[in-house]
């Protein structure tokens, strides 16, 4: 009897050894979330970085105190926001493309080109070059280009595929970003990524931003939702336009259409979810779109807004400043010198639509990206070439020149070394007062009634 209670004893001890060793080994921290699983957004909404933010918390209120307290950021991520920019153009873009690429660049952001199959070769491996040999690109390798380029007709479903491919390539890198955001040859920054980030880098990073509403008017009902169009692209390898069929179709009822901006910028999240489609909402969305006439100012809208788990992280903006006629048609106006006082006043990140060497582009690089220069990159608080510089000493002519603000310079006439030429520590900012106009926009569209009140109406 005595040797059965020792025999006892001992596996107690054992058992009670055991427990312990893996409460302790497991119990320091949660449990990681299966990937792909409908709890995953949760864990992301609410990573905020280095800058705490005062306007978080108001967001998820129905969250619990738990939840709270990673709003607040005592217990979130503290890491800068990294933006995965996605670049389209067509046939002739090349050039507006590779300088939309350098007003945009920053080395902690990733980059995706995409210029469409109709497009000479000739421009395509132009544009393949200039990723390939510029010293920057080459350095950091943030920059690639979609070399299996795909067959785009506007404003079809083919828009929408291939933004789903610039989304998959991204996430298939396996990398860390927060935000992804889909811009055309025709946009342009209005302030400088360092400005950017810094303003982001208070916002919770599962908040999706695009312009967006259910009430749509009659014209567009007949036009977009009852009638039905054919993407060639689809099923072609030449390209033609969208053609309507006769056959009409009822409004949808499995699920509620929303439109806005084809403009967007979404959450890692969100676009995990667009990509996977676990409960298989963005699917049966993608088959119904693909007879939509202008279907990518609906699709994403619509996805978002019948989901269960984003609905409530949309905020309605597309971060644009666009000038349409009165009353609008098919394409904004193309912006040009008048529009330069409202568009600075309108406190947004980007613009469209520019024709190529606007001359307005030159102001905005010269008075809104720090002067930058043609061939070169937007000066950051990561240029670390300009410490080795102070170090050198300038003659007269280089002095003169590199003071000049204009945007339109050529590079090597004068100008002296590149300052970006040096990458330093790519987390360092210097942001300016295109962060201050950003985060009036912010604090707008984030404030809890403007917020709440125009989410998914």
């Amino acid at each position: 009897m005595m040797e059965v209670n020792l025999r006892w004893l001992a596996f107690s001890l054992i058992f009670v050894c055991l427990f312990l060793a893996l409460t302790l080994l497991f119990g320091a921290r949660p449990l990681n979330p299966i990937p792909g699983s409908v709890n995953r957004p949760l864990g992301r909404v609410h990573q905020l970085s280095s800058r705490p933010s005062p306007r978080s918390s108001s967001f998820f209120s129905s969250q619990s105190s738990a939840d709270s307290e990673s709003v607040d950021g005592s217990s979130a991520e503290l890491e800068l926001p990294r933006v995965a920019y996605l670049l389209t153009g067509s046939k002739g873009d090349g050039n507006r493309m590779k300088r939309l690429l350098l007003a945009l660049y920053h080395p902690h952001n990733e980059y995706l080109l995409h210029i469409d199959r109709e497009s000479p070769v000739s421009e395509r491996l132009d544009l393949a070059r200039f990723i390939a040999f510029h010293p920057l690109f080459l350095l950091v390798g943030n920059v690639r280009l979609i070399v299996k380029s795909n067959l785009v007709t506007y404003p079809g479903p083919t828009m929408i595929s291939t933004t789903l491919h610039g989304m998959s390539i991204f996430l298939r890198k396996k990398s860390k970003w927060d935000w992804f955001i889909n811009l055309s040859a025709s946009d342009y920054p209005l302030i400088t990524q360092d400005d950017f980030l810094h303003v982001l880098s208070s916002v919770p990073r599962g908040l999706n931003f695009l312009d967006h509403t259910s009430e749509i008017p009659d014209y567009k009902m007949r036009q977009r939702v009852r009638s039905m169009v054919v993407d060639p692209a689809i099923y072609r390898s030449t390209k033609s336009d969208l053609f309507f069929v006769q056959e009409t179709r009822a409004t949808p009822n499995a699920f509620r259409l929303f439109q806005g901006s084809a403009w967007v910028m979404l959450s890692y999240n969100f676009c995990e979810y667009l990509i996977y489609g676990w409960d298989n909402l963005p699917r049966l969305a993608l088959m119904y779109f693909a007879n939509v006439l202008s279907s990518p100012e609906s699709y994403f809208h619509t996805v978002v807004c019948n989901s269960k788990e984003h609905f409530n992280t949309t905020v309605n903006t597309d971060l644009h400043f666009i000038a349409w006629q009165n009353p609008p048609t098919q394409h904004p106006l193309f912006l040009n010198s008048t529009f330069y006082a409202a568009m600075v006043n309108a406190s947004v990140p980007f613009a469209r639509k520019f024709k190529e060497d606007e001359p307005l582009l030159d102001t905005i690089d010269a008075k809104l990206l720090r002067g930058r220069r043609k061939g070169r990159v937007v000066e950051g608080g990561w240029c670390a070439g300009s410490e080795m510089q102070a170090e050198e000493p300038v003659g007269k002519e280089e002095r003169n020149s590199s003071s000049s603000s204009s945007g339109g310079r050529a590079v090597g006439e004068g100008d002296g070394p590149d300052p970006c030429g040096v990458v330093g520590d790519p987390v360092a900012l210097q942001p300016g007062g295109g962060a201050k106009r950003f985060e009036k926009l912010i604090n707008r569209v984030l404030e809890p009634t403007y917020f709440r009140g125009r989410q998914c109406v």
